[in-house]
């Protein structure tokens, strides 16, 4: 038998960019209007949001990619600062982000 999940109207979604599913179906939200990233729970209740707005540790401009990585830990690339952010674990807040400078290579043609 199919089972629908629908979230509550505490959730507030507007300008989907991407999704990624971790670690016991929680799903990670790439919402355009919100300064982080929304974690949902398996039935898509809000956990957390974690990040954002800004150019510090755990802070972003724009986020362009999330990805979830092993052990829920959750990896969101910057373009506009040209950095990874990954949360590690379950806690993801910006005190346990690990910055990683994202180098752009320009080959010049001839």
């Amino acid at each position: 038998m199919e089972r629908e999940a629908s979230s509550g109207a505490d959730v507030l979604l507007s300008v989907v960019l991407g999704l990624a599913f971790g670690h016991k179906h929680a799903v990670y939200v790439n919402d355009a209007r919100q300064p982080g990233v929304l974690a949902l729970d398996s039935l898509l209740r809000p956990r957390a949001i974690f990040g954002r707005e800004g150019e510090g540790p755990g802070e972003f401009v724009v986020k362009a990619n999330i990805q979830a990585l092993p052990q829920d830990s959750l990896f969101v690339f910057d373009p506009a600062i040209k950095r990874a952010t990954v949360f590690a674990g379950q806690r993801h807040d910006s005190s346990r982000a690990t910055g990683i400078p994202a180098y752009v290579c320009r080959r010049e043609v001839a």
